[in-house]
């Protein structure tokens, strides 16, 4: 999907309802119409028929850039983090969340949207399994257990860092997301 001001426009108007809503149902399109400064039908005629519509292009605007992420890494055999999937979305995934954090911390709040979650699960379990796939030496474990377990463990993280109300540059918070991703709850906990 391609995306332009105006659709940036109507996300971030989207959010702004979002972030006074205390409920889903709350949200609707008058509201953002009225903080874009139009007419709820000229929302309607021009860019998006209702709220689901625009959360559903929201979701897709702000997994664009991880995905062209995803798809240079599996394309250079010699990407300077082949071999590395923590480096690798510590390094390269984390500042472009970074940049979205305004429409992530809405989307990871769960009032405007509930699907997030199971969206970004299936938007990172193809890449990780194909990096299994190529990359892990035989595992005991499935690889489609195995893929969904560490996508929940990248979710989990990143959700936790979006929902702070001022989330730490990703320069610095990419320590701390190598460190939970390179140990386990028992490690922690000793």
């Amino acid at each position: 999907m391609q995306f332009n001001q105006s659709d940036e426009r109507v996300f971030m108007a989207f959010c702004l309802v979002a972030n006074e809503c205390s409920s889903r149902s709350e949200i609707t399109m008058s509201k953002i119409a009225e903080k874009l400064g139009i007419t709820r039908q000229a929302l309607y005629k021009s860019y998006y028929k209702n709220v689901d519509e625009i959360i559903h292009a929201l979701h897709y605007f702000v997994d664009q850039d991880t995905q062209e992420k995803f798809i240079t890494f599996q394309k250079q055999r010699h990407h300077p983090l082949q071999g590395d999937l923590v480096s690798f979305f510590a390094q390269e995934i984390l500042p472009g969340l970074y940049n979205k954090r305004e429409y992530l911390q809405v989307l990871y709040n769960g009032v405007a949207d509930p699907s997030w979650y199971k969206f970004m699960e299936h938007s990172y379990t193809g890449f990780v399994k194909q990096y299994i796939h190529q990359s892990v030496p035989c595992s005991e474990l499935e690889i489609e257990f195995l893929a969904r377990s560490i996508v929940a463990q990248v979710c989990a993280v990143i959700c936790t860092w979006m929902s702070c109300p001022s989330p730490e540059h990703p320069i610095t918070f990419a320590k701390k997301f190598i460190f939970l991703m390179s140990h386990s709850v028992a490690d922690v906990l000793q």
